[in-house]
């Protein structure tokens, strides 16, 4: 019997740890790494544990169908990152989806791009579910979506 597969997910921006290392140009960055590991980035041989770390390199493992949504300002994890991982997602036969939000920086602010976000995940755990027999073709329950009906009772005493 096969193993039944990993829900899908949902990521927000995940940029290889290598490329956000080589490409962030915050000005605490090396101050950072040298704090956490006690070296930088380009010495000794941090950049193979950082390689190794990558969620990059081990994309070929990857099964789980993702979804991506990434600020296209995003100063803390650049797209190049996200753009590279539903690469390398899609070569690999992996279900992705990426999805850009324009003048958006780390995490989604603006109201119409915090709706959209919300309906793309919903259609796509919908999606993702029904084509797995977890949900009915429909969509969500009535309590998936919300509308919950609560029976009022006595509170005896």
């Amino acid at each position: 019997m096969l193993p039944e597969p990993a829900a899908p997910r949902l990521v927000f921006g995940p940029g290889t740890i290598c490329l956000l290392f080589r490409t962030l140009a915050l000005p605490y960055s090396n101050q950072y790494e040298q704090m956490e590991w006690g070296i930088f980035p380009h010495q000794g041989n941090m950049m193979d544990v950082l390689w190794e770390r990558s969620a990059l390199k081990h994309v070929a493992k990857v099964k789980t169908p993702t979804m991506l949504m990434q600020g296209e300002n995003d100063s803390d994890v650049p797209i190049a990152g996200a753009e590279q991982y539903y690469i390398a997602l899609r070569d690999v036969g992996v279900d992705a989806v990426m999805v850009r939000y324009p003048r958006e920086g780390h995490g989604i602010r603006e109201p119409r791009h915090i709706v959209d976000s919300i309906d793309r995940s919903v259609r796509w755990y919908v999606k993702l579910l029904s084509s797995r027999g977890k949900i009915s073709e429909r969509g969500p329950s009535r309590a998936a979506r919300g509308e919950f009906s609560v029976a009022r009772r006595k509170l005896s005493r």
